[in-house]
């Protein structure tokens, strides 16, 4: 319960999704503006009829990097990123 109160509130709970960042008091989540632009354009060609393979390669060869800072992107992480935006 408490976990929950803390999300609700905006605060951190587990780990950074993609589309967020830390903010500098290191509780408090905020958007994330070049990750929220990765997720439209996931979105986009996700709506455009492309594979989840085809938007990782999209997403490589565009050297978005993952959370962590990566440029090797795999299917699950997209199809990860288009649940948590859908809901």
């Amino acid at each position: 319960m408490a976990m929950q109160h803390k999300k609700a509130q905006g605060q951190r709970v587990g780990t950074i999704p993609f589309g967020s960042q830390l903010c500098a008091d290191g509780i408090t989540l905020v958007p994330s503006p070049a990750q929220q632009r990765a997720i439209v354009l996931i979105q986009q060609l996700r709506t455009a009829g492309h594979t989840l393979r085809a938007i990782a390669a999209a997403l490589e060869a565009d050297s978005i990097p993952t959370a962590k800072g990566l440029t090797k992107w795999s299917s699950v992480a997209v199809m990860n990123i288009l649940k948590r935006s859908a809901a």
